[in-house]
């Protein structure tokens, strides 16, 4: 029989004092795809973030014990005369982006610029994605609505096609720091 070695028997040792990891189970609960037959969702300058284009409405069945949603979409965009892309989502008529604050880049809050260039641009790939911290329901299931629009600065009309949207949701066992508006690095002292 052999010995096992001073660092072989650490290891074990190390292992099973090392709780066992618990996989964050994700789930999907929607993939659509919209806007591949040659028509855009089409915002006019007019469609301001007051008067938005609504092009995405679905109520999702969400298990009790999922307590965070993701909303993640990709398209091909068009923008012309320097007008910027915003788009909006929402799950049970709050926004996602639930900080009550306007970017940096001027969207306003609830809002984000997925677009925009001092000239016309066409055909670029744009992507996003929301964490939303799901408030408890009752019950064993619970019907949420996600809901996404597009908008224009008002410059100019702003264009998305060729579109796929995935709602995806799991259970963060802290969901207090889930979804939460920070920063990516400490501050400095």
């Amino acid at each position: 029989m052999r010995r096992m070695s001073g660092v072989g028997v650490a290891v074990l040792v190390l292992l099973a004092m090392a709780p066992a990891a618990r996989a964050q189970n994700i789930q999907r609960f929607a993939a659509n795809f919209l806007m591949f037959d040659g028509n855009e969702v089409d915002a006019l300058a007019t469609n301001t973030t007051s008067n938005p284009l609504l092009f995405y409405d679905k109520t999702v069945t969400v298990p009790a014990s999922v307590n965070v949603l993701y909303v993640t979409i990709f398209g091909t965009t068009d923008t012309h005369g320097g007008a910027k892309e915003l788009i909006n989502c929402q799950v049970d008529g709050t926004d996602c982006n639930n900080t009550g604050n306007s970017s940096s880049n001027g969207s306003p809050a609830g809002w984000v610029t997925i677009a925009h260039a001092n000239a016309d641009l066409h055909d670029n790939a744009a992507s996003y994605s929301w964490c939303v911290a799901l408030p408890k329901k009752k019950g064993k299931n619970s019907s949420r609505e996600v809901t996404l629009r597009l908008a224009s600065s008002g410059a100019d009309e702003v264009f998305m096609e060729q579109i796929h949207v995935f709602v995806d949701g799991s259970k963060v066992k802290d969901p207090s720091g889930a979804c939460t508006d920070g920063d990516i690095l400490p501050d400095a002292p």
